[in-house]
């Protein structure tokens, strides 16, 4: 009898010990910022964190919401491209973020198709894709691209390789302004006008304007070491030239890629 009961304390004592381990090694959380960066957050509900004293407590933990894709890049450590939900002014839209190209942290603010142009300003639709899965042109508002101090530019889901600027976009007119890779120094120009543009849309200070309506509000990014690095001119109403430049002239091809605008 004094053996069984021997036996039996030994047990319990080794259990307690294996549980005290246990608890030793369970990763404890102080916040639920702490929960999302790790990757342990499972949705919004109920978790048990620790204070600073090791006690536990109840916290209701909610999906957070950041301005832009740089910040989710940022704080949430996440390297993954896909569609997610920020906000700005008070409101939760879905953006597509590339999170591997040129260092990540990219917001899509500019998807455009040859074969349904739409105004620069136009905004959030109800037929708005950020995954471009239905091909559907659109524009953010002012109102809605995060805040940002750089820009680039690219096809579809992908930016341009090694192409970055510092500088800040809007929907309106673009005066002509010198913008300088940040990669290779390389100078570059961006222009947009609702009223002029540039001949073979390379824009430049010195290059002569013209007025014809059709060409005009064109978004031209061209590069003084090689011409047409980027225009399209919304106004063409989805012929071949719509998408006038990507890499050089495009505008004797049919092209069913998306004109793309990137800031961070």
């Amino acid at each position: 009898m004094i053996k069984y009961l021997t036996l039996l304390i030994l047990l319990i004592f080794s259990n307690s010990i294996k549980a005290e381990l246990f608890v030793k090694k369970k990763v404890q959380f102080n916040s639920c910022e702490q929960l999302i960066q790790t990757g342990n957050y499972k949705g919004e509900r109920n978790y048990t964190l620790y204070n600073e004293n090791n006690e536990p407590f109840e916290e209701y933990c909610e999906t957070p919401y950041y301005s832009s894709c740089k910040e989710i890049y940022n704080q949430l450590q996440t390297r993954l491209n896909g569609v997610y939900e920020i906000i700005n002014n008070n409101k939760i839209y879905p953006v597509y973020c590339n999170m591997t190209d040129n260092g990540g942290g990219w917001t899509m603010v500019v998807a455009q198709y040859e074969n349904n142009p739409i105004p620069w300003d136009e905004g959030r639709q109800p037929d708005y894709d950020p995954s471009l899965e239905t091909k559907q042109s659109f524009a953010l508002s002012n109102e809605d691209i995060p805040q940002h101090s750089e820009i680039s530019y690219g096809q579809d889901l992908n930016l341009k390789q090694n192409v970055a600027f510092n500088h800040v976009y809007q929907t309106g007119n673009i005066p002509i302004t010198e913008i300088i890779n940040k990669y290779d120094n390389v100078s570059f120009y961006i222009h947009r006008n609702e009223s002029h543009y540039f001949a073979d849309h390379r824009a430049r200070p010195t290059a002569r304007k013209y007025y014809s309506d059709q060409w005009t509000s064109t978004l031209t990014i061209d590069s003084t070491a090689v011409s047409n690095a980027f225009a399209f001119s919304r106004k063409q109403n989805g012929n071949i030239y719509t998408g006038y430049a990507y890499d050089g002239r495009r505008d004797s091809i049919v092209d069913t890629n998306a004109w793309v605008v990137w800031v961070r």
